[in-house]
């Protein structure tokens, strides 16, 4: 009733390179792959391969690319906090592999760069606001370490007062919101 070496699995190499290419070359995530992409979240160190492989295929000026980029992922970190409520074929509990937060090992210093593409003030309004919504969705999962590491990114490189100032009435609101109601915590 132990966790279950993926890694140990005759052939589970050559799956999850398989895996990999097909997500680094579909345009179009079908439903499958995506379903596969939850599972494959098992294998430790695959959701720093799988975020940049979808942050990589993205334009971030692309509205549609960005939006199915970021539901993508997510749908991962849903994924990881719902272990405890599956079990496997076997009916082995999977709750060992329940995660509320993201784990520390994870390649924040990447994902962090890639919220801050998204959030950059010459995007087009509605990528912005998705990448606002992005983060106020996903901020609980965040350790907080790292989460202090974004906010000191974001207000030294004047991307917070940019945001606050914002052009774009939406743009403004979703940054307060996230503000207030996530980063300050009110």
């Amino acid at each position: 009733k132990g966790d279950i070496q993926y890694h140990q699995l005759p052939f589970f190499a050559h799956i999850l390179k398989a895996f990999l290419l097909q997500l680094k070359v579909q345009e179009n995530q079908s439903d499958a792959l995506i379903r596969l992409s939850r599972t494959m979240l098992v294998c430790p160190g695959v959701m720093d391969v799988m975020m940049k492989l979808t942050f990589n295929t993205c334009h971030a000026r692309d509205l549609s690319e960005v939006s199915v980029a970021l539901a993508m992922f997510r749908s991962w970190i849903v994924s990881m906090g719902t272990w405890h409520e599956r079990r496997s074929i076997s009916k082995f509990s999977l709750k060992s592999l329940n995660r509320l937060r993201m784990n520390t090992s994870f390649d924040f210093h990447y994902f962090f760069s890639a919220l801050r593409i998204l959030l950059r003030i010459d995007n087009p309004s509605q990528v912005t606001v998705k990448g606002i919504e992005f983060l106020y969705a996903i901020w609980d999962t965040i350790p907080q370490q790292q989460a202090e590491v974004l906010v000191r990114q974001l207000v030294e490189s004047g991307a917070f007062t940019d945001l606050f100032l914002h052009w774009e009435r939406e743009v403004r609101h979703f940054f307060v919101h996230l503000v207030a109601f996530r980063v300050l915590q009110i």
